[in-house]
């Protein structure tokens, strides 16, 4: 659980952060707001996107899309993204996800998940 809550911190914006191959590889997920830059289109236009990102899925409403060079992301599509631990800070540029480091963080309740995560946080932090 503390390892869950620490990899959304280290996402801003991510509704999803889930590691593969020991860290190195991160599928997130966020929601599409309605100022994105890539709205409407087609995935293959993306030249950015070639090697270093992947779109893994496009959820819309009730429907998963797996994605192909054709497909177009839409306001409110929640997207997961496949990218490599050193390309997040592309990632984050390319879909206009603001980099905000933290400042201030509150844990609600000292039980033994509250107690870990603060320690974590000391590690992660100094």
């Amino acid at each position: 659980m503390v390892e869950t809550i620490l990899s959304l911190m280290k996402v801003p914006g991510a509704s999803d952060v889930i590691d593969f191959v020991g860290g190195r590889v991160k599928l997130i997920g966020f929601t599409v707001p309605k100022r994105f830059p890539l709205t409407g289109r087609q995935l293959i236009s993306v030249k950015d996107l070639a090697g270093k990102i992947l779109v893994g899925a496009i959820v819309r409403g009730d429907h998963v899309v797996i994605p192909r060079g054709q497909d177009t992301i839409k306001i409110d599509d929640l997207v997961y993204l496949v990218v490599k631990n050193d390309e997040i800070d592309t990632a984050l540029k390319l879909f206009d996800i603001k980099e905000e480091s933290l400042r201030r963080v509150i844990i609600v309740g000292a039980g033994q998940t509250g107690s870990a995560l603060a320690t974590a946080l000391v590690c992660w932090l100094v």
